[in-house]
């Protein structure tokens, strides 16, 4: 039997909404009209239409509720959906908030993500 990655569960520290810039693409912006007004465009970057949404490092993403929820979580940006719990980054994220390292879960493989 292969062995598998391991698996994480969020628990909704936030951090990676928080200290992150996120950079988006124009497919985001169409999936998710509500992004337009608080992104400026990054013209001619890599030969995509990029975007970055209007924030300051550390500070929250916008669309971040009080619960550490996303306010968008079906529609969110690519580069939000590929943040996995338990990565490299989010450890590194954790670890420089003071917080402990996320443990890996067991279980069925899914990490408890609705991704």
């Amino acid at each position: 039997m292969a062995d598998r990655d391991p698996q994480y569960e969020c628990d909704l520290c936030g951090l990676c909404c928080q200290d992150v810039i996120v950079e988006i693409e124009q497919a985001d912006v169409d999936r998710e009209p509500r992004l337009l007004p608080m992104v400026y465009p990054l013209h001619g970057l890599f030969g995509a239409h990029l975007f970055r949404i209007d924030k300051r490092y550390g500070e929250p993403c916008p669309m971040l509720g009080r619960d550490n929820r996303c306010g968008i979580y079906e529609t969110r940006p690519d580069v939000c959906r590929r943040f996995e719990p338990g990565s490299e980054k989010c450890q590194e994220l954790r670890i420089e908030a003071g917080l402990p390292r996320l443990k890996a879960s067991g279980g069925n493989g899914d990490g408890g993500n609705e991704s």
